[in-house]
């Protein structure tokens, strides 16, 4: 049988063995290791929205150690880095299963957009979205559609509108319709095409008294509503025939016809 004291003493012999596993083992295990990779983890697929709106899939970034483990308290930014657009917060930590995120808002121009994801002394990653034409609210008239002066007949710059979003993108494939109570304008209907612009081919007006002349267009059925103002002046020039001999234009002088009326441009010396 064992003494009290040798119990003891193998006690005590025990336990500073087994502090000395402890510690052993924890200084096997090293300070914890740093990021040593950056990837996406959602919303890395190339994806659309409304140019100046939110994209649906967050963009969100896994931080892991060189063993694979995810790296908590990693400062991640996420800057813009093609189409203009924002992101919010700018810069995030990683919680602690290695993950930031951002929500991202598209540039209003319809286009490309390029969003990156950087860790410091890491290679970047980039998701990629495609901004797109929100819906018709705006129509506005080309220039030089209006106004016009002309003498009679066809309209020579023809009624054309261009229809964009609120943010001013053409949008494509909208209905206008073209009118007109004096004369005649066609094609009725036409849709705009990718540059979001529609044309008439033709606006003839009619023959009665000259003074403004109107056609309009409007999309969708609906307002807004396009103007275009023609002002017809008189009928053709009449001409003049058997000019009296003593009523010669002096030489240098051009003789004008204004509305049916002789308006010679300078009267000359009749005696």
């Amino acid at each position: 049988m064992f003494s009290a004291s040798a119990k003891r003493a193998v006690t005590g012999v025990g336990a500073a063995l087994a502090a000395f596993v402890v510690a052993q083992g924890c200084s096997d295990q090293g300070p914890p290791q740093s990021a040593a990779h950056v990837e996406i983890s959602s919303g890395g697929a190339p994806q659309s929205a409304i140019a100046g709106s939110p994209v649906q899939a967050i963009p969100s970034v896994l931080v892991t150690n060189s063993g694979g483990s995810p790296v908590a308290n990693t400062k991640v930014t996420f800057a813009v880095a093609l189409g203009g657009g924002t992101s919010n917060p700018a810069t995030a930590m990683t919680n602690a299963s290695g993950i930031a995120s951002s929500y991202w808002t598209l540039g209003t121009v319809a286009g490309p957009n390029t969003l990156t994801a950087i860790v410091e002394n890491l290679a970047p990653v980039a998701f990629s979205a495609t901004g797109v034409a929100g819906p018709a609210t705006i129509m506005t008239a080309e220039p030089g559609t209006t106004p016009q002066t002309i003498a009679a007949g066809a309209v020579p710059v023809l009624p054309a509108v261009r229809v964009t979003d609120t943010n001013g993108n053409p949008v494509a494939g909208i209905k206008v319709v073209f009118a007109t109570t004096t004369g005649t304008i066609a094609p009725v209907n036409v849709n705009t095409d990718a540059n979001g612009r529609a044309a008439a081919t033709s606006w003839i007006l009619d023959n009665s008294a000259a003074g403004i002349k109107a056609a309009y267009a409007y999309m969708n059925g609906s307002f807004p509503v396009v103007n275009f103002v023609v002002t017809m002046l008189p009928g053709p020039p009449v001409g003049l025939t058997n000019v009296p001999s003593d009523l010669a234009v002096p030489a240098g002088q051009n003789l004008e016809l204004l509305r049916g009326t002789y308006a010679p441009a300078a009267l000359p010396d009749i005696r």
